[in-house]
């Protein structure tokens, strides 16, 4: 890409199965409600890319394992750091890598509501256990959750899964009203022509 560096940003769509349903989720992630942009809203991992880092792909595992813990896939760490040992460093924090992740691919960047253009990376974990090793970074998240990925696109799939919505009036929901209504909301009250 031909634009400034401080305009790129990546973000993380990491994958798994879910061990018992067989059916794939997303992790996400809710931002800590100090940060000056977005606060308490949901996100994916990710941020802005670093000079350092040698493409969107890298930017998008090195804020994930930033954020939330998340190990930097092995080839990939040695890919861009070839000199590095992780086992002797001393003067760093060690990074923890894994063989258990995928990049399967990047989507087409959007430009988000700050002016960044913000690459989405494509991964599937393997290994659902390392999720059990995940830390919210103490100033940049809150909390750490995986959401059903068709649920994303259809909110009546939890109802059917058996899933609870985040509640209103708790402290993860600080919205008024409902931000979605569902296909089947809509057929029972006979309004299906304007969805």
């Amino acid at each position: 890409m031909q634009h400034p560096s401080p305009r790129l940003a990546a973000v993380l769509i990491l994958l798994y199965q879910h061990p018992e349903s067989g059916h794939l989720r997303v992790l996400l992630t809710t931002r800590s409600k100090s940060l000056r942009t977005h606060p308490g809203q949901t996100a994916l991992p990710g941020g802005r890319k670093d000079d350092t880092d040698h493409d969107l792909v890298y930017t998008a595992l090195r804020e994930a394992n930033e954020e939330v813990g998340l190990p930097i896939p092995e080839e990939y760490y040695r890919r861009h750091h070839p000199n590095d040992d992780t086992e002797t460093s001393n003067d760093q924090p060690q990074v923890v890598t894994t063989n258990a992740i995928r990049i399967l691919c990047t989507l087409e960047p959007v430009l988000s509501l700050h002016k960044l253009i913000v690459t989405p990376v494509v991964a599937f974990l393997e290994d659902p256990t390392i999720l059990e090793t995940l830390r919210p970074s103490e100033h940049e998240v809150s909390r750490i959750f995986t959401y059903p990925l068709e649920a994303i696109l259809d909110p009546d799939v939890l109802v059917e899964m058996g899933e609870p919505l985040v509640e209103k009036g708790t402290e993860d929901w600080n919205y008024d009203e409902d931000l979605h209504v569902s296909v089947a909301s809509l057929a029972s009250d006979g309004d299906v022509s304007e969805v």
